[in-house]
């Protein structure tokens, strides 16, 4: 499993067990608490493991605008 999915499906699980956690009656404030700090130190994880991941693309900003569909920039003439 890469580092990258590992940290999406790890935030993805507290932040379920979290949300659940919230509407539950009984539940100990600290242990929410926790929950909450947690979730904001995993999301900078997550976030740092998806940009370090070696990814290359052979598309530049100058000739496409948007990587994930085949968008061509539109030049102005001069």
């Amino acid at each position: 499993m890469k580092k990258d999915t590992l940290a999406i499906l790890l935030t993805t699980l507290i932040l379920i067990i979290y949300c659940g956690l919230t509407v539950v009656e009984n539940v100990s404030y600290n242990l929410v608490g926790v929950l909450f700090v947690a979730l904001h130190v995993l999301t900078v994880w997550m976030v740092i493991a998806i940009l370090k991941q070696p990814y290359q693309t052979n598309k530049t900003f100058d000739e496409y605008f948007y990587q994930d569909k085949v968008i061509k920039r539109n030049f102005e003439k001069k």
